[in-house]
C-alpha cells in the first residue's frame, strides 16, 4: 500500500508532497494533517475490507446473494472485528461506550 506524502506545510496527500504557496493556504478548507482524522479514509478502508473479505473471494449466482453477503459482512464487521482506531474494540462496543458517555454527560 502506498504511503501518503507530506509537504512542508504538513499537508498529507495521496500523490506525495503538495506544497501550497502562502497565498493559497487560505483557500484550503479542509486539508488532512498528520495525526488528524483522514477524512474519507475510514470509509475507503471499510470498502476495501468488504471487497477483500467478501466480494472478491465469492462467486454470486443471483443479485440477491451479494445483498445478503453484504448484510452478513456488516453484522460481522460491527460485532467481531477489532478496529485499531477505536482502541481495538468492535464498532458496536465503541458505539455503546460513546452512548454511555453521552448519557452520563447529559
Amino acid at each position: 500500500m502506498a504511503r501518503c506524502g507530506r509537504s512542508s506545510s504538513g499537508r498529507v496527500t495521496p500523490r506525495g508532497p503538495q506544497s501550497l504557496s502562502p497565498r493559497a493556504h487560505h483557500q484550503v478548507d479542509s486539508a488532512a494533517f498528520v495525526r488528524a482524522p483522514e477524512g474519507n479514509g475510514c470509509a475507503e478502508r471499510f470498502i476495501r475490507t468488504l471487497k477483500e473479505n467478501r466480494l472478491w473471494v465469492q462467486t454470486f449466482e443471483t443479485m440477491e446473494e451479494p445483498r445478503t453477503a453484504l448484510l452478513r459482512f456488516c453484522e460481522t464487521y460491527n460485532t467481531t472485528l477489532l478496529i485499531e482506531w477505536h482502541g481495538f474494540v468492535s464498532p458496536a462496543d465503541f458505539r455503546r461506550q460513546q452512548l454511555r458517555q453521552t448519557a452520563k454527560a447529559a
